[in-house]
């Protein structure tokens, strides 16, 4: 084989590995993530934290005043990481406000 050649397949090899384990790494979240199919991950588009309103995907939701903010270094983290352009799932309670955040990866993609 020619080094060329040889070069040009240890790059492919390269790129596929990088690829592979940064996916690998985005899908592992914490336990305390919720799990399955059925979550849904939006972008944050607007906080308006003196009002206690959030735009998530478009749609405008009421926030509890003070939030469960989980991240994937630590379960309960500050309301410093809500802003505009984190990936989050949401749970919402009973009154219609969201009282808990889970942040996720920019290029998290739910498993199938």
């Amino acid at each position: 084989m020619t080094t060329i050649f040889k070069g040009a397949i240890v790059s492919r090899l390269v790129v596929l590995l990088l690829l592979l384990g940064g996916t690998a790494s985005a899908q592992s979240l914490p336990n305390y993530y919720p799990k399955g199919p059925l979550v849904q991950t939006a972008i944050i588009d607007a906080v308006f934290l003196d009002e206690n309103r959030i735009t998530i995907g478009d749609i405008t939701y009421r926030m509890n005043p003070r939030p469960i903010v989980r991240t994937r270094s630590s379960s309960y983290d500050s309301m410093t990481k809500i802003k505009k352009g984190v990936r989050v799932a949401f749970r919402v309670d009973n009154n219609g406000e969201i009282v808990e955040f889970w942040i996720y990866p920019k290029n998290y993609r739910p498993r199938r």
